[in-house]
């Protein structure tokens, strides 16, 4: 046997045991071959049944060569003792699909690296996905689960907190039942088994028992061919609380809103939609949100209403008013309206109306009734000052001629029984005259027209000129009077001398008429250095106790006898205890019927120090100089004979010179012709009035270029409105009838200059 006859079958082999190793490594990458085209998979699967092929070969080479040691039958051997018979095919068959398998491999090769690559970067792209999903789980404020079938398969950091657990592991495992709390259980399982995404709100159940508002989100996802859930959960435990502080809050509004007698609405400004109508509205007019506020509360508007006040309730740069209050009557209801419109900021940011409507339909009848009564006060006390002005000037009138001759007589020589006669005249008319000033001034101060003075008065010449007015009287019916003054009060105080003067000789008068024996005693006294008090007392009859309550009443006194027994009205208190009330004052009385009374009032002590009071209208003197050395042109214009004659015996004896006219037209016209040097005009004239006439004679000294001459109105007419009226037509003075001589002389020496 030679060397070939060895080296050959061995090579043989060694190739065929270096195919089946290629083969095994394809075999082994047969899976990186799936992308290449289908020729390529044809290719691998011949060289795979060749490769088999060769192996039976190298199988039957086999067993020649342990034919040639003895194992192989004889005809067996003499079939491979032939090597060219299998060596030299299989040889080439090799080579052949070496060669083969390296044009392939040099072809497919760099797309075997391709698809290499990219399932190595899809392999790091999801593990990179991985990695930014698990830092965004791990960031959100939710909580994050994966389940599958209702099992937690992972969770965040979130969750584990929101729970109160210690570690994933404690929820990983678990079912997302074992989370929830026991009334929810049902809900959240029906919502899993539906497969879809969704959104609810649960109750969570903490690791401690506690409960936990939640918001789930939850959303299917595949990998794989695993059906997954991803599940995300808020907690809204605090929204939740805000929610039922809210709806607490919006039920107590509602209570309040629903409570209310009142119409309560919101409608926006801008389309006037009905945002909000409490149940009083919804009762008058029905639910009407969501429709024209002008549809539902003026039934009979087709358009926005003409009267509505949305100008009103923004300013010209876009913010609020302070609101606009306006009456209004409903036709819808026929029934009249407070309203208060306001705009407001609503819940979504736009301006809207609110309007807060009180029914005062009972209040406006009540105002209608009251407007009526009043007009009907007002009537019946315009008659009554009518009928006092018409009564004051009528009784006047005569008065002043029955005064005025008394006062005459009295200057005359009378005997004895004819003075008493005159003194009877007098005091009877001063008597009647002094009733109608009680009625004026209770008309007066009832009407708020009563006005005081605040002049200058000498407070010691003020008392005792008023107890030398009644002195002569107490006098004679046995009756002492006396005065006693608080050395520290001031010579020189500021008010109303008149006014004092007449409630100081109202209580005079009343002690003296109830005390027919006895004594008076006047004192003034300070009180705290702030009041000033002035009180009288007597020792007459006293006042019973159940009458002292009801003593300042007008008309009344302290018993139904008194009137007749020692007269009067019962005005003079009453008139004392208003004149006081304006002077901020307060009166009071002490009684003990037998044993007399004290009357008291107390003003404010207003002192004026270092004043020279000038002298007063008694201080007589001075009067009677001025007017002795004057001689004045005056004009007298009166339709009364009776009150001329006493104007013109006053003026008897004196330097005056009268003149006298019967009505304005004819006082005009004297006027015009004459240089006088001051006009007495009536006022209650025919043909032409005292106003007209005083009109007339200022507009003509106007036009002359005169300057003008003094006009004193001497009438009757004694009310407010009247010396007004006098001053406003162009009158320097107004005085009243009945005037006496003494006053018509005081006031002709005022203008004697």
């Amino acid at each position: 046997m030679n060397i070939f006859t060895l080296i050959t079958p061995l090579t043989y082999f060694v190739l065929v045991v270096l195919w089946c190793l290629i083969l095994f490594y394809i075999s082994r990458e047969y899976r990186s071959l799936k992308d290449i085209q289908s020729p390529a998979r044809i290719l691998v699967g011949i060289l795979a049944i060749d490769s088999i092929r060769t192996l039976f070969e190298s199988i039957y080479f086999g067993s020649w060569y342990s034919a040639r040691v003895g194992f192989l039958p004889q005809w067996l051997f003499e079939l491979l003792v032939q090597p060219q018979n299998v060596f030299i095919p299989k040889a080439i068959n090799v080579i052949s699909a070496a060669l083969i398998f390296t044009l392939l491999i040099r072809k497919w090769l760099p797309e075997l690296d391709r698809v290499e690559k990219k399932q190595k970067k899809q392999i790091a792209s999801l593990k990179e996905s991985e990695l930014r999903f698990r830092l965004l789980s791990n960031a959100t404020s939710e909580g994050v689960t994966i389940t599958e079938n209702g099992v937690i398969l992972d969770a965040n950091p979130t969750l584990i907190t929101m729970f109160g657990l210690n570690s994933v592991e404690e929820a990983i495992g678990k079912h997302a039942i074992d989370f929830t709390a026991e009334e929810y259980k049902k809900t959240v399982k029906q919502h899993m088994l539906s497969g879809s995404d969704v959104q609810y709100e649960v109750v969570g159940l903490r690791k401690d028992g506690s409960k936990i508002n939640l918001e789930v989100r939850e959303q299917k996802m595949k990998i794989g061919d695993r059906d997954l859930r991803l599940t995300a959960l808020r907690d809204i435990t605090e929204r939740k609380n805000s929610e039922k502080i809210l709806q607490v809050a919006h039920d107590r509004f509602k209570i309040v809103m629903d409570s209310i007698e009142s119409l309560v609405y919101v409608a926006d400004i801008e389309t006037y939609e009905l945002l909000f109508l409490n149940r009083y509205g919804i009762d008058l007019f029905g639910d009407g949100v969501g429709n024209p506020c002008w549809k539902i509360l003026q039934k009979e508007q087709d358009k926005p209403c003409p009267f509505c006040t949305n100008n009103l309730l923004i300013n010209s740069d876009g913010t609020a008013t302070q609101g606009h209050k306006w009456e209004f009557k409903n036709t819808t209801t026929n029934r009249w309206y407070s309203i208060f419109d306001k705009a407001i900021p609503w819940q979504d940011g736009r301006m809207v109306r609110l309007e807060i409507a009180t029914d005062i339909s009972e209040r406006k009848v009540m105002e209608e009734v009251m407007r009526q009564s009043k007009e009907a006060a007002e009537q019946a006390n315009e008659s009554k000052s009518q009928f006092l002005a018409s009564m004051s000037h009528d009784i006047r009138t005569p008065m002043n001629s029955i005064l005025g001759i008394g006062e005459i007589l009295a200057e005359t020589n009378l005997d004895a029984e004819q003075k008493n006669y005159i003194q009877i005249i007098n005091s009877a008319g001063e008597g009647l005259l002094a009733l109608i000033n009680d009625i004026l001034d209770l008309s007066k101060i009832e009407a708020g027209e009563m006005e005081l003075e605040a002049i200058p008065f000498d407070l010691r010449k003020l008392t005792n000129s008023s107890i030398e007015i009644i002195k002569s009287k107490a006098l004679r019916q046995g009756t002492g009077i006396s005065f006693e003054i608080d050395k520290t009060l001031p010579n020189q105080l500021i008010g109303d001398p008149q006014r004092l003067r007449q409630i100081l000789l109202n209580f005079l008068s009343n002690a003296i008429k109830f005390s027919e024996q006895g004594k008076i005693i006047l004192t003034a006294t300070q009180v705290d250095k702030k009041l000033l008090r002035l009180s009288v007392s007597d020792t007459g009859i006293g006042i019973p106790e159940d009458r002292i309550k009801t003593i300042f009443e007008p008309f009344k006194q302290a018993e139904t006898s008194t009137t007749r027994r020692f007269g009067g009205t019962g005005l003079g208190l009453s008139i004392c205890q208003k004149l006081v009330k304006i002077m901020e004052g307060k009166i009071w009385v002490e009684s003990k019927p037998g044993e007399g009374s004290t009357f008291h009032f107390e003003i404010p002590l207003l002192r004026v120090p270092n004043i020279k009071v000038q002298p007063s209208q008694d201080d007589w003197s001075h009067v009677e100089q001025k007017i002795n050395h004057t001689g004045l042109s005056i004009l007298l214009a009166d339709d009364t004979e009776e009150n001329c004659m006493v104007i013109e015996a006053y003026l008897k004896n004196t330097p005056f010179k009268l003149t006298i006219v019967e009505d304005g037209i004819q006082a005009l016209e004297q006027f015009k012709k004459g240089n006088f040097d001051l006009v007495l005009m009536d006022i209650n004239m025919p043909d032409m009035d005292g106003y007209e006439a005083t009109r007339e004679i200022r507009s003509w000294e106007q036009k002359q270029s005169l300057t003008p001459t003094p006009i004193l109105a001497l009438t009757a007419n004694a009310m407010k409105d009247d010396v007004n009226k006098t001053r406003d037509v162009g009158c320097n003075l107004h005085i009243t009838k009945p005037i006496s001589k003494k006053r018509l002389l005081e006031a002709l020496a005022i203008f004697s200059s």
